[in-house]
């Protein structure tokens, strides 16, 4: 039986058509302009020191906007 590879490595997603599915490292709120960067140390979204934005914000990530998950 042939050896199964792992499709999934850390911040991508490798398939083998040889594409690349990337996730974000920085994301920026369209209402309020508090952003974002993804720490890998701890798994999660983390807000840089003085950009916190508005507190009773309802963050609307821009997810459709320059980024593009899928590298050839």
């Amino acid at each position: 039986m042939p050896k199964k590879r792992r499709l999934l490595h850390i911040g991508a997603l490798r398939v083998r058509m040889s594409l690349t599915i990337r996730s974000p490292k920085e994301r920026s709120c369209v209402r309020c302009g508090r952003t974002e960067a993804w720490n890998e140390d701890v798994d999660a979204w983390r807000v840089p020191e003085g950009n916190e934005g508005e507190v009773a914000c309802i963050h609307d990530w821009d997810v459709t906007g320059e980024f593009r998950p899928v590298e050839r």
